[in-house]
């Protein structure tokens, strides 16, 4: 029998007390500081549109 390779799934969330979400999936492989400024720029970019 082989060896198993297993790996990891990110589960990147964003929110704030009004509700605003972001979200982001990624491999072992992504850097979590780039996804928190992905983060980030989607929750300015929620608010800035008004959407609750």
């Amino acid at each position: 029998m082989g060896k198993v390779r297993r790996g990891w799934v990110k589960l990147h969330i964003s929110c704030d007390i009004a509700n605003h979400l972001s979200v982001e999936v990624t491999d072992e492989h992504t850097a979590d500081g780039k996804e928190f400024s992905k983060l980030v720029n989607s929750a300015m970019d929620t608010v800035g549109k008004g959407v609750r």
